[in-house]
């Protein structure tokens, strides 16, 4: 597999790098989005947990994928930025604990009850 990084353009306002890149791939099967994010990151100098692949597109029969990635300067600043769906995808996200609910107190649930009744 070889990579070519097409344009690198820097988003001062996000403070990451956005990559546009193309992948030969001929003979082999389409690569999987870990893959490419090793190889951008590889290419670029970074670190996989800081690469998010946004598209790639792959040429039906050529062996030939065409994509978008973007280049945090850290993973908690992609966490940070990224949308949800985005961070499943490139394996990043990191699910928070949820807050247990307190129980309501008996006396509290009757006098509500009894508050819906009557009115």
């Amino acid at each position: 597999m070889n990579i070519k990084i097409e344009s690198k353009k820097e988003n001062a306002l996000f403070a990451r790098h956005e990559i546009v890149f193309s992948l030969a791939h001929a003979g082999e099967t389409t690569p999987s989005r870990t893959q490419v994010r090793q190889l951008v990151a590889s290419e670029i100098g970074s670190k996989t947990e800081n690469v998010v692949i946004d598209s790639m597109q792959t040429e039906y029969g050529l062996g030939a994928t065409a994509g978008t990635a973007r280049v945090y300067k850290s993973a908690d600043a992609a966490r940070s930025t990224e949308r949800v769906h985005f961070l499943k995808r490139n394996q990043l996200y990191i699910e928070k604990p949820k807050k247990e609910a307190k129980p309501a107190a008996e006396g509290d649930a009757k006098a509500a009850k009894g508050a819906k009744k009557g009115a």
